[in-house]
C-alpha cells in the first residue's frame, strides 16, 4: 500500500500553485496504479486544516469543497 502526505493533496487539489499540475498527475497515476493507496486520517485532516485556512490561502477552499474532493480517476 502506498500513502501520500498532505502536501501531495494540496498540490494536487489547489490549481493555483505552480506545483499543482506535477502533483495532480502524480496523485492521478497512484490512483489508478494497481498498488492500493492509503489516505491516512491524519492526512486527511491535514489536508482540510491547510486548503480551508485563511493564514495560507487568501481565497481557501471552502469546507463543503475539502471535505469533498474528488479523486482522479480514469472511470470518472
Amino acid at each position: 500500500m502506498l500513502c501520500v502526505d498532505v502536501n501531495v493533496l494540496v498540490y494536487a487539489h489547489r490549481a493555483d500553485l505552480r506545483e499543482h499540475a506535477d502533483y495532480r498527475g502524480l496523485l492521478e497515476r497512484l490512483a489508478n496504479d494497481d498498488e492500493p493507496l492509503g489516505l491516512p486520517d491524519s492526512v486527511l485532516a491535514g489536508f482540510i486544516r491547510v486548503v480551508t485556512n485563511r493564514r495560507v490561502f487568501t481565497e481557501p477552499t471552502s469546507p463543503r469543497d475539502a471535505h469533498e474532493p474528488r479523486m482522479p480517476s480514469s472511470a470518472g
